[in-house]
């Protein structure tokens, strides 16, 4: 926090493993508790960097241009850039 107080110290640390609440995003409506999110305007990404979907689990295979990048994605299985134990 702003005054150097530890997440785990504060009155509602871990709150979402004790119940859930209606004005979360950890709400249970969502899969997983979880909102949707447009992974094609995520700017964190970078090669390689694995994505759970709806579809399984994907690594991120775009390129980025600047502040553009592209949305590609390719299944964790068939993905060179990882060993097979993280695949596994």
């Amino acid at each position: 926090s702003q005054t150097g107080e530890r997440y785990a110290d504060s009155e509602n640390a871990f709150a979402y493993r004790k119940a859930l609440r209606a004005d979360c995003t950890c709400n249970g409506r969502e899969p997983a508790g979880l909102s949707p999110v447009d992974l094609s305007l995520d700017n964190s990404l970078k090669a390689g960097d694995v994505i759970a979907t709806t579809d399984g689990l994907v690594a991120y295979t775009g390129i980025r241009l600047g502040q553009e990048q592209s949305a590609e994605f390719t299944p964790v299985a068939s993905y060179p850039g990882l060993t097979a134990q993280v695949r596994a």
